[in-house]
């Protein structure tokens, strides 16, 4: 976690001072595109091997595994910027570790009963 803040780190010391100024620049200073993203990342996959992986679904893996912090629906949704509870459930889903987590947690309550 902390390698991605230093990064950030370094990003942000470079970036232009107008609030509005884009995040990532190419070494024009220009806004990277759309296009540039997307064959970077389809390249990247290639060489490691992975098949099927958007660069989207980056964010979907980080809200599921923020949604398996305990964090509440309202949390989850103040992180990311989402402003309907439609949104933010749609980057989440079940994975079959925390569903036996839940299992274990529902079993230790209900021998304290």
């Amino acid at each position: 976690m902390d390698q991605g803040a230093g990064a950030l780190r370094k990003t942000l010391a470079k970036r232009k001072a107008a609030p509005d100024a884009p995040m990532f620049v190419n070494s024009r200073d220009l806004r990277i595109r759309h296009k540039w993203v997307r064959d970077n990342w389809h390249a990247a996959c290639n060489q490691a091997g992975i098949e099927g992986m958007r660069f989207h679904d980056i964010r979907h893996i980080s809200l599921t595994a923020i949604a398996h912090t305990g964090a509440s629906l309202k949390e989850i949704m103040a992180r990311e910027g989402h402003r309907s509870v439609k949104a933010a459930m749609r980057y989440q889903s079940a994975t079959l570790t925390r569903d036996s987590e839940i299992a274990g947690l529902a079993s230790r309550s209900l021998g304290a009963l």
